[in-house]
This record gives C-alpha cells, structure tokens and sequence, in this order.
C-alpha cells in the first residue's frame, strides 16, 4: 500500500507517545493500585484461587464446600446458609440489574411458583375434602392412612389395604410381642331399644343359635350370625357382634355392629320385623353411619398402651374395674371375653401424645387375678350411644370390648376393641401409634384372621349374599385383567381343566352333574347349633382348615378327594381315630421325599378355598374352605349329622393355575368366629 500524506502526518505524533523501551520495575510501582485492584476483583492471591466466602471471582454459593452445595442455589438464597444469604441476595440484585429484561422474566417465574403444602393444608383449604368424598367415604384417619398406606376402594369407602413399608412378617411379630392397631370405623350400628323378655324374643328370631350365657342385664358383647327370619337354618346374612348395655330407666338397649356390605340389608330386615311383631314394645333407631370409630388393638401390649394413652376419670362407671385391671399383668386375661368397659376421658387433642415406655413386669398374685361380668357397673353403660359433645366440656365417653384369641390360639391376637365418638378419632389414633402400636391394614388384618383360624367375612361365607356379591365383582375384575393379557403371558386355564380359576364354583359342588333343567341348590353351611332336620343332601357345606405341608395355597384351590393309592402312599388310615398330629408327621415325611400327585389321574373336586397364604406361625401353608358334607362323610365313614368337630381326615390341594395335587391335613370346624 503507498503511505499518504496523512499516514506520514501522524507517524511523528505516535512516535512521541509510545517509548522505545519499556522498564517492568518502573512500570509495575507506577500501577500498583491498578494491578491490586484487579487481583481482588479475579480472586488471584500468591497465585492459588481464594475459595473462601470473602472476595473470589466466583458466586457465593460456589465457594462453598462441595458438601453443603445444593442444587438450584443460583437462584433460592433459602438454600443456603443462613449467614451467606444476605450477600447471595446482593449477589441476585447485581445480575438483575445486568441482566435487565431477563432478570424480570426470573421474577415473573418466581411468582408463580407453588406454594407450599403447609399453606395449602390450612383448614380452609380442607373443605375440597368433603367434595372428594361423594363417590366414596373417608374415615377420620384417611390422610394419615393415605401418607403411609395402599388404599382401595371397598363397600363405598375408601379403606387402608396394606402398609407401604412393611410387609406381613413385621405385623406378625406385632401380634407376638408387640401391638396391632386396625381403623375398623366403617362398620355401622343400629341399636335397639325395650324390655329385656322383648329383646330376647327379638334377638331369638334374629340369631337362632347365639350362645349367650351372661346375663343380659350385664353389660358385654358376644358373637352371632344373623338369619332372615322364618329361614332358619338357610338364609343366613352376616355373622355380627352383638353389644347388651343399660341404659338407666330400667331398658335395656341391644347394639348390632354391622359390617358395611350388609349394613343396609340387615338394618331393613331389623326394621321390618320390628315393625311386624313388636310394635311399641321395642324401638329401632335408624343406622349411625361414622357416628362412631372403632379401634382394634391386638397384643400382648394392647393393656400397656391403652394404659398409657387413656386416663379414666374417678367419676366413671368402669373405674374401678380398670384400675384392677391394671395391676394384671400384659399377658394374664384380666377381663373376660366379651367384657365391656364405659368411662370419660380426657380429649385426645387436649392431653396430646406421649412416647413409649417400657411395660413393667407384672406380680404373681396380679396376674392370675380374674374378674367377673357381674362386677361390672349396670348404672348407664349407654352413655356413648348419647353421648354428644358440649362447648365447654373437655372429657370424651371411650368404649372398651375385650377380644379374646381363638379357641387354637387362646393367648395370640387378643386385645380390645376401642370405640370413640366421631372427631377425635385423629388425634386418638396418632397418640396411640406413638405410644407404640402397629398400624395395619385389611390384608394384614384378613392374615391375622387366617392365623387365629377364624372365619373372615364375606369371603368365607359362602351361603350369604354379600359373598355372592363380591365373588361376582371379583369375577368381573379378574376376567377383564386375565384378557388383557396376551395369549403367551397367561395361563391356559382350558388346557388346565380349571374350569374355575378366580373365584369358587360352588355349583358344581353342589350339583355334581351338570343339569340345565334343575338350578344347583344354594349352599347351606354347617354351624354349630345349625344342624338342620332333615338333612339336605345335596346343598350342605363344611368349613375345613387346612394344613398344606409343601407349597403355598391359592385361593380358589380345588379341594379334591384322594385315591386309595395316595391315602396308602402316606400311610394313613381313614377309618381309624382322628390322629391330626400324626398325620401331618406323615404328610410331612411324604413331601420331604419330594413326592407330588401329578394330573395323570383326574381327582373329584368335592370344595374350594376361600382364604389361603403362608403361615409364619406353623412355617407351613394354611388355608380355610368349605366341602361338600356328602363327601367328607363318605370319606370319613360317618354321618353328615354324627361329624364330631376337628376330626381330621386327608385331602388333595391343587391351585387354579398348576398341575399337581398336594396332600393337606383337613379339620372340621364348625365355629364361625
């Protein structure tokens, strides 16, 4: 490029600026407080990064140890520590500034970002509760259960099914040692009100083989299934407790607790007799739905926890019999079965909760000490019935029900039954899982019922219609999930010959051979005091345990009769005396040689199972079903009328989706609780 007469002009001009030499030394004193400055503003100090909380080119967030860095500290200074908030906010205003139209679309997210769940639990706010609830109730304990539980929809309520974090082995050493606690609060009461000959006569109708050998005057509770009347012994509807008390002017009032999927039916066939036969002798009051909450508590610390959390007042009716109660030990049986408890206590909400304590030893002389119904006050046991809540009154009205185990078990999964006016369930419930019982749910609760070897309503009465309702649902369900599935992924059931694989066929039990023309007879099941006269052939079921000494039955397995050769394999006798023990040694011996009847050889399907899982407490497979009569005496060499209770005789197991028959020990029961 050829210089111009500009270029040329400015060369002298930039010449005199710019020296020729340059000295460092001299250079460097002359910028000392420039070079200072810059070193503190890039965090340069004896040539190492400065990370600490003071000065460094870096936010305040990031010179924090890698331990205490959170994520989204950028732009929540609440993440920080409390002492580095203040500069991270000067540090947040800076880039504000900088960032100008960025910086206040940051802003506009921060305002809408969610409030917290504290500000949304406020009890304003809680009344969209309500508005969930018309499909399906809550019970009072519903959130709580909801934080921790799997929930179902079951009989119009929504119900706690089983625990998120823990499994049936826990809730099993629960029972053993511990403490068990169920919310069974969807039960309803219908109580009835009248003279003690009324009631009795009522109650005969209703219940035609209640054992009740207490005085009714007494106050206690007892077990009893409920018939149609004039159907006896078929039209059964549910089995229920039954709950005498005083009421104070010389009636007496009869309390039925009834189970939600029969609620209704039972309390109009109540209605309608009481309106046929006693009118102005007995009066019904109308179905108190949640008026009340019940708590189940089962263990051998049910007494220690309740002690704790409960403080009765002098004034109540069963004071002194809880202070002799308490100087019983945990395990002794202090209060008889059915033994029914009524004081005032201080609200939950006021008295708060307390933490667990070690259960102290009991005495010799206390824990063989026993009291009797009678001492029990008959003054106005049915004050919580009434019982309504005052302004000004800071007591509440509790109920206690003792529960014994079962007649197998005497000591295992006995306790009480807590009965506590509607409202102050939460706070109840809370104080006594603090104090130490185990929450559980129906499916642990329906697995204590198989342990005990007691019945379970509705599934294991078959002859009720709230069973036939829900094996129809149940049907229903598992069908459209079986044929969502592809053909590949599920068991051919046809190939199986398991014509009933989700549900039990009691028809072709009932009626062996398939005829169109003559509808199955409806299944009768044989109760104690229920032997009906003459005996129906046909329709007549037996309810079995069984004891299954290789796998784990299903429900609904096929009970099926064994053939000579798989009697003789075991070396059992069917004729001789019923030796159950010595059976299941056999049977035992038998599996252990790894020996399994195959379906080379199909057997006669004379049952089903109803209820079956894994039993913690006898290591093996325990299961509960129902047989047809005709056969079990056939194969016992007796009569359906003359079968004595536990006799045991062998049956063959097979579930719906395996090919093997596994021998059982089964033992008739003809108890319903």
């Amino acid at each position: 490029r050829m210089e111009t007469s500009e270029d040329s002009a400015r060369a002298p001009a930039a010449a005199a600026v710019i020296p020729k030499t340059l000295r460092l030394i001299d250079f460097a004193a002359a910028r000392a407080a420039e070079l200072a400055l810059l070193a503190s503003a890039v965090g340069v100090q004896r040539g190492k990064a400065k990370e600490s909380t003071q000065g460094g080119g870096k936010r305040v967030f990031q010179r924090l140890p890698r331990h205490l860095r959170r994520r989204a500290m950028s732009h929540n200074v609440h993440r920080l520590p409390p002492h580095l908030r203040r500069q991270a906010q000067s540090e947040a205003a800076k880039c504000n500034t900088v960032l100008g139209d960025s910086a206040s679309n940051m802003d506009k997210l921060h305002k809408k970002k969610r409030r917290s769940r504290r500000h949304n639990r406020r009890p304003t706010r809680l009344i969209d509760h309500k508005r969930r609830q018309h499909t399906c109730k809550w019970l009072e304990t519903h959130i709580w259960h909801a934080k921790r539980f799997h929930m179902t929809k079951l009989w119009g309520c929504k119900l706690p099914y089983s625990r998120c974090d823990k499994g049936l082995r826990a809730s099993f050493n629960s029972c053993l040692s511990r403490c068990t606690i169920c919310d069974a609060s969807y039960y309803s009461f219908v109580h009835v009100v009248g003279s003690l000959p009324n009631l009795q006569r009522f109650l005969k109708e209703l219940c035609p083989t209640a054992e009740d050998t207490v005085d009714p005057r007494t106050p206690h509770a007892f077990e009893a299934v409920l018939y149609t009347p004039g159907r006896f012994p078929a039209g059964a509807l549910c089995p229920l407790t039954l709950e005498w008390s005083a009421e104070g002017d010389g009636t007496l009032r009869l309390s039925l607790w009834l189970h939600p999927s029969c609620a209704a039916q039972v309390a109009s066939v109540v209605a309608a007799l009481a309106a046929d036969r006693y009118q102005e002798q007995i009066e019904v009051l109308p179905v108190e739905q949640q008026a009340q909450s019940v708590f189940e508590l089962r263990g051998p610390r049910a007494n220690h926890i309740l002690r704790t959390v409960l403080s009765p007042l002098p004034s109540s009716p069963s004071f002194e019999i809880w202070q002799r109660a308490e100087q019983c030990g945990p395990s002794s049986v202090s209060i008889p079965r059915g033994g029914v408890l009524t004081f005032e206590v201080e609200q939950p909400c006021k008295r708060g909760r307390k933490k667990p304590q070690q259960q102290p030893p009991a005495t010799a002389t206390a824990a063989v000490a026993t009291l009797a119904p009678s001492s029990v006050s008959t003054t106005n046991t049915a004050g919580l019935w009434r019982w309504k809540q005052q302004p000004d009154v800071t007591t509440v009205m509790v109920h206690l029900v003792r529960r014994q185990g079962s007649t197998l078990l005497p000591n295992f999964c006995c306790g009480w039954d807590l009965v506590i006016p509607a409202g102050f369930a939460l706070p109840l419930w809370i104080s006594l899982v603090f104090a130490g019982a185990h929450a559980i749910g129906l499916r642990e609760r329906e697995w204590i019922q198989l342990e005990k070897a007691a019945l379970a309503f509705p599934w294991d009465f078959p002859d009720t219609p709230a069973c036939a309702e829900i094996e129809e649902k149940e049907l229903q369900e598992k069908t459209e999930e079986h044929a969502r599935r592809p053909p590949a992924k599920r068991p051919n059931f046809t190939k199986l010959r398991s014509p009933h694989p989700f549900t039990p066929g009691w028809s072709s039990v009932l009626q062996p051979r398939a005829n169109d023309c003559v509808p199955p007879p409806p299944p009768l099941v044989l109760r104690r005091g229920a032997v009906p006269s003459p005996l129906p052939a046909p329709g007549l079921l037996l309810c079995v345990r069984l004891t299954v000494l290789h796998g784990r039955p299903e429900r609904p397995a096929m009970l099926c009769v064994p053939s000579p050769s798989d009697v003789g394999a075991v070396g059992w006798d069917a004729h001789a005396a019923p030796n159950a023990d010595r059976w299941v040694a056999a049977a035992s011996t038998w599996h252990r040689a790894g020996k399994c009847t195959c379906t080379s050889e199909e057997r006669a399907v004379v049952g089903f199972v109803t209820h079956a899982d894994f039993s913690y407490f006898s290591g093996v497979g325990k299961a509960l079903g129902f047989v047809s009569a005709a056969a079990v005496a056939t194969l016992v060499g007796v009569d359906p009328t003359a079968i004595c209770e536990r006799r045991a005789f062998p049956l063959l197991v097979r579930n719906p989706a395996s090919q093997h028959y596994f021998m059982a020990v089964a033992v008739i029961c003809l108890d319903s609780f």
